[in-house]
């Protein structure tokens, strides 16, 4: 092996170390460079497709948007299918009673019958501790929650009631019947008819409309019209918060305390607007029959 360093004259020569040696870090590099950018590469295309990121999450305490009240149109049936329609019969019945829903109400009675039976089990237990141990507010904070949860509930039991019998005390279905009679041509005593309307009441009342945090009068109703071959038409009038038909009348919505009012005239008169209101919803939806102004 050669000295690097030779005395040639007055001056020393270095002599410059072999090329190969000092190109090896740089291809070191190189390759490394190389195969981490071959195994990214392999990476992504072996991984599937993200699927896109959820929308925002709205902002804590935000209301959310009312939901959108779904209109359904109002069939009409053709003057020729009740040309050979002269006198009418005309039927009115119900499938079921007044109601009131009103899922609010249900979560607070399941709330306040929890704290009451908490409130009792406290009482209890002061009960059977000894006096030594015995706690003034253990003991008048049971009494104030189980007094408490008993006098909200039996408030709430109230209100619900008046509401109840504001929706039962008017025969809804007679109100029907008064409004439709005088404007049907009926038969003559004892001669049978050219055909039969039936108009079902299959649900009326009080619904609690969530979304707008209001209470609602509504009424849902199917009307069907059978000659002697069978039925002629069937169809139904939505009279409900969130779904009704195109030609009924905009439910009566209202706050709760504002429909359970002492004189419960709210809910009678938004139920007296609906019956009044199907002569006019039947005579655009059924114009063959034999209508009288």
């Amino acid at each position: 092996m050669s000295d690097p360093i030779r005395m040639a004259g007055n001056r020393a020569e270095v002599r410059t170390p072999l090329r190969a040696n000092a190109a090896r870090p740089a291809s070191r590099a190189h390759w490394l460079a190389t195969v981490l950018a071959g195994t990214t590469l392999i990476a992504a295309c072996a991984t599937p497709p993200q699927p896109p990121a959820p929308p925002p999450a709205a902002a804590p305490g935000a209301k959310p948007l009312p939901a959108p009240v779904e209109r359904v149109a109002a069939p009409v049936l053709e003057l020729q299918r009740t040309s050979d329609v002269r006198t009418v019969e005309l039927v009115v019945r119900a499938a079921a009673p007044g109601e009131i829903d009103s899922r609010s109400f249900d979560e607070l009675r399941q709330g306040l019958g929890a704290a009451a039976v908490v409130g009792a089990l406290g009482l209890t237990e002061v009960a059977l501790l000894p006096f030594s141990m015995f706690s003034p507010g253990v003991l008048l904070g049971s009494v104030v929650v189980t007094v408490g949860a008993a006098a909200l509930l039996s408030a709430e039991r109230a209100v619900q009631e008046r509401i109840v019998r504001a929706v039962n005390e008017g025969d809804f279905n007679a109100r029907v019947r008064d409004a439709l009679t005088p404007r049907l041509a009926r038969p003559a005593p004892g001669a049978a008819p050219d055909a039969t309307l039936e108009v079902l009441t299959l649900a009326h009342g009080v619904v609690e409309n969530r979304p707008h945090g209001m209470f609602c009068v509504f009424a849902d109703l199917q009307i069907t019209l059978r000659a002697a071959e069978g039925e002629r038409y069937r169809e139904r009038v939505l009279i409900l918060p969130l779904r009704r038909s195109a030609d009924a009348p905009v439910p009566d919505c209202r706050l709760r305390d504002t429909l359970a009012a002492a004189d419960r005239a709210v809910i009678r008169d938004a139920l007296d607007d609906y019956a009044r209101a199907m002569p006019a919803i039947l005579a655009r939806r059924l114009p063959g029959l034999p209508w009288r102004n």
